[in-house]
């Protein structure tokens, strides 16, 4: 059976000008190639999030928890995909994921997301690896005895990239990747099937990229051993 996976939702406003949760293209169309099924996971809070900052938005209720669980329960593997806005309830998914062992994906901030898993520490801003549609903007190393490695059998890789922020630390995740100027590209949790993220948009080039290909592949495959 093919696995469900969770897609968490990000707020973003229409053309009209109305706010509304969705996720771009690429995400699950990567995800409906690699062998998995897309579902969108859905914040629960009842405030229009695109129009909210994060800081002023209030703590989850335990009847928002519920909602976000009831949703969680269904899937197999998550994706904490790139945004602008980083609110609780990617905090709290990521946390959850984490909790129950379920194969776990973090793109651009989606990473940032995780590495807050036991801490919360300040992103810092760089103004280098923002280079929209560009298919090789940078290098990234990536560790030879880390579990990326594994998967995309490279040392080096070209990578786009697409992130005004990046990480200093990675609480509670081992960093495996850089890029040459020091900005950590990739974190995972090694005795784990799938929990990696990084900070480059491997759903964006998947056609193309075959270590786009090999990422998406390994996590839908991990993530179809949780199948019931």
């Amino acid at each position: 059976m093919k696995p469900i996976i969770g897609i968490v939702g990000r707020a973003d406003i229409e053309k009209n000008g109305k706010p509304t949760i969705g996720v771009l293209e690429n995400y699950r169309q990567a995800i409906i190639k690699a062998g998995g099924v897309p579902i969108l996971i859905l914040p629960p809070q009842l405030l229009e999030y695109e129009n909210t900052n994060p800081k002023d938005a209030s703590l989850l209720t335990d009847k928002e928890i519920e909602i976000l669980n009831i949703q969680l329960k269904l899937v197999q593997g998550i994706v904490i995909p790139g945004g602008s806005k980083m609110y609780e309830y990617d905090l709290y998914i990521s946390k959850w994921t984490n909790d129950n062992k379920i194969p776990l994906f973090g793109i651009c901030l989606g990473m940032q997301t995780m590495s807050k898993l036991d801490g919360f520490f300040p992103n810092i801003k760089i103004n280098n690896h923002d280079e929209e549609d560009v298919s090789d903007v940078h290098e990234v190393t990536i560790d030879k005895n880390s579990k990326l490695y594994s998967i995309v059998k490279e040392e080096k890789i070209m990578v786009n990239s697409r992130h005004n922020y990046a990480i200093k630390k990675a609480n509670g995740y081992e960093i495996v990747g850089y890029s040459p100027d020091g900005i950590i590209e990739a974190i995972e949790k090694k005795d784990d099937d799938f929990n990696i993220a990084v900070q480059w948009h491997p759903e964006k080039n998947y056609d193309e990229d075959i270590i786009s290909q090999r990422l998406f592949t390994y996590f839908i495959e991990q993530a179809r051993k949780k199948v019931c």
